[in-house]
């Protein structure tokens, strides 16, 4: 397989920085692994990461700790009934308009590596799915893209004698170089954006980035408990592997809206910009906005209801010694490190405390403690895109409160 571009250091402001080649199967997680040109990332999972930087050495470590207590509140189960429409029967299924094309990187697309994913998922009452399991694949490096996409389909439960009924459902994931090209090209079609005359040459450009992966900003947890809204405009990088990279915040309401965008648009990867044909430089600006009304607000519905029941006291959140069945990792990514911190030749350590809910999404990623701030909040936003099975008390999924420690050891001088 060839390996990903290795930018040129004399071009790049920033210094060397790889783009993701290859994602290794993830179903046992004891050997996710992430191929990058200048290192590898290697996820050993129980509920930490372990990883090398990209700088050839340099090691990230995560283990589970456990977080006691929590308020006390009573679970609620959640179920819709579509108005008016009366179903006897019917299996559970994917929403048509939700299945978006998955994430396929433009190494794997070159290296021939393509195929179909097949993979299991269990639908539940509420339309949520669960606990992904791949049954079949053509390359195992395909198998985290087609989990990470699968999670964020939406589905329309069973119905079973006119009642909602949880399944279990197989879907397919297909990776298609032609097809992924072609969608490629419709995106791009639809982007109409230049770059303002007045920037260098470095970032001039004839056809725009094109995001193909994003993740939401984590809301500061005491601004979103207290009620606080607010925005960030932040400037970045997209380098020509389609990294975003050294993204400085230009204003900010609160210095911690500005923290959490920085750290959202480097965990983002792009199609690069293109120029005479050849991939480019791009310099773009973006206004990200915190509340729970906007389109692009960094929490869904179901997070705002669990916000609403934190505050009201009507959920129960175990800590992780009184479940019964602990949440077993499915999806997870290690924290996209900041452009200082990885020039920096300095380690860095956080403190991580999120509730895992009873489909075992993430919720409410904070920081508890961090020694490099950008550091805290790269690792708090990794941690929010992460999926568990849910934990379990009295036979029932239940919300569960856990902290993790993740540390970041720069490479040994040779």
């Amino acid at each position: 397989m060839k390996p990903p571009p290795i930018i040129d250091p004399a071009a790049d402001p920033f210094g060397p920085k790889s783009a993701i080649a290859l994602a290794y199967d993830i179903q046992q997680f004891a050997a996710m692994k992430i191929f990058m040109a200048a290192g590898i990332f290697a996820l050993s999972l129980t509920v930490g990461v372990q990883a090398q930087s990209t700088e050839g050495g340099g090691t990230v470590v995560g283990g589970g700790t456990p977080a006691q207590g929590g308020p006390p509140i009573s679970q609620r189960v959640y179920q819709g009934m579509a108005n008016n429409i009366q179903v006897n029967e019917r299996s559970a299924y994917v929403e048509p308009e939700s299945k978006t094309p998955p994430y396929y990187p433009k190494q794997l697309r070159d290296a021939g590596i393509k195929g179909t994913v097949l993979v299991e998922v269990e639908v539940d009452r509420d339309n949520s799915v669960r606990n992904p399991r791949v049954i079949k694949s053509d390359h195992p490096e395909l198998n985290m893209l087609a989990i990470e996409t699968v999670l964020n389909w939406k589905y329309a439960c069973a119905v079973v004698n006119g009642a909602m009924a949880r399944s279990r459902i197989e879907v397919e994931v297909v990776f298609d170089p032609a097809a992924a090209e072609a969608e490629r090209k419709v995106r791009l079609a639809k982007l109409r954006g230049k770059p303002s005359k007045e920037l260098p040459e470095l970032y001039q450009y004839d056809e725009a980035p094109d995001l193909v992966r994003k993740c939401p900003a984590v809301y500061p947890y005491d601004l979103l408990m207290k009620g606080k809204t607010g925005s960030a405009t932040v400037s970045f990088i997209v380098d020509p592997t389609g990294n975003a990279r050294g993204a400085e915040v230009k204003k900010a309401s609160n210095p911690e809206f500005g923290a959490a965008t920085a750290a959202m648009v480097e965990a983002w990867t792009f199609e690069p910009a293109m120029k005479d044909g050849k991939p480019c430089w791009a310099l773009l600006t973006l206004e990200q906005k915190f509340n729970r009304i906007s389109a692009d607000a960094p929490i869904d519905e179901a997070t705002g209801e669990l916000v609403d029941d934190i505050k009201a006291d009507r959920v129960k959140i175990y800590g992780f010694s009184e479940i019964d069945e602990k949440p077993r990792p499915i999806y997870q990514v290690g924290p996209e490190l900041p452009e200082a911190l990885r020039k920096s030749g300095k380690g860095a350590t956080a403190q991580i405390e999120f509730i895992i809910d009873h489909h075992g999404r993430v919720k409410l990623p904070r920081i508890i403690s961090s020694n490099e701030e950008a550091f805290g909040w790269a690792a708090a936003t990794a941690v929010s895109r992460w999926v568990f099975s849910p934990a379990v008390k009295d036979g029932q999924p239940a919300y569960v409160r856990v902290r993790v420690p993740i540390a970041y050891e720069p490479p040994k001088k040779k």
